[in-house]
């Protein structure tokens, strides 16, 4: 009666239960292990003892703000964690004593759970996402010792717990500290971990995603209420690039008076001078400068 019962991220695990996603869970071990079907299998128990025993469906961080904003080129979710302060310098302070995944890795568990919650398991559906962690809060400290070890830890317990769920790992606004991680880290990932500069977040996300599907936040032109916005990601983009030292226009005809015109920009890269101006037909007119100012 127990076997009937078993399952995974709500997937039931085994044939006789019919259900279409339980062909894509299973695959996700037999990937990771090379298609080796005992090796799998063993990994495939091991995940099923160590989530009876963490229960990491009841993790919850109250100093972490996590959401889904956007899609990938290939509709893969867009998973956002930007970590509190106070959390971060108790995470990378080897002082703050900490009880093994409990501390260290609970926070990771409590957004891998809420990003599965957003994929299907079903044919042609869409089972992994990208998760983007933001230290854009993250202490000064002397070394990167802690901050190795935490992520050696979360690579291993992604790697034999999470299979596949995880298309790439981007921590963006990342201190100097995560220079130092080694080897290891770099080659057991097999490159699914990106440290990115805060300088470079846009361009590193846009090598994911289209403009239109970033948050405003990291450079986009995706809003929080899109619903009630002028724009969605189905609206077309226009991209421009401006060369050092010159000048480039933007025109957006208006043919009737009465009419508000709304647009979006940003800018990815070097810094440049922004300018609106309201240029009227009339030659005998003057233009009308509406707006100048740095961006970028």
């Amino acid at each position: 009666e127990k076997s009937k019962e078993i399952a995974l991220w709500g997937i039931p695990l085994l044939p006789s239960s019919g259900h279409e996603g339980t062909d894509s869970v299973l695959m996700k071990f037999l990937k990771a292990k090379h298609y080796k079907v005992g090796d799998a299998l063993q990994s495939l128990r091991k995940t099923l003892k160590w989530r009876a025993e963490f229960r990491p469906e009841k993790c919850f961080e109250s100093d972490i703000s996590w959401f889904r904003s956007g899609t990938d080129n290939e509709g893969r979710p867009l998973c956002y964690s930007v970590l509190g302060e106070e959390f971060q310098r108790k995470l990378f302070n080897p002082r703050y004593e900490k009880n093994g995944y409990r501390d260290d890795l609970r926070w990771r568990i409590f957004c891998l759970e809420k990003g599965i919650q957003h994929l299907s398991f079903k044919p042609g559906g869409v089972d992994s996402f990208i998760q983007i962690f933001d230290l854009r809060n993250a202490p000064k400290l002397a070394d990167g010792g802690e901050a190795n070890l935490i992520c050696k830890k979360m690579t291993s317990m992604i790697l034999d717990h999470y299979p596949g769920i995880v298309y790439k790992n981007m921590i963006v606004n990342s201190p100097s500290m995560f220079s130092t991680l080694d080897a290891f880290i770099r080659k057991r990932s097999k490159n699914r971990i990106i440290f990115v500069k805060p300088s470079s977040v846009t361009q590193a996300l846009l090598k994911f995603a289209t403009i239109e599907n970033i948050p405003v936040q990291y450079g986009g032109l995706k809003r929080d209420n899109d619903e009630e916005a002028e724009f969605t990601a189905d609206d077309k983009v226009l991209e421009m690039d401006v060369k050092p030292f010159s000048t480039e226009y933007i025109r957006i005809p208006i043919n009737e008076t009465g009419v508000t015109v709304t647009w979006d920009l940003t800018v990815v890269g070097c810094e440049v001078t922004y300018r609106e101006e309201f240029v009227p037909d009339d030659d005998r007119s003057y233009k009308i400068l509406l707006l100048e100012k740095k961006l970028g």
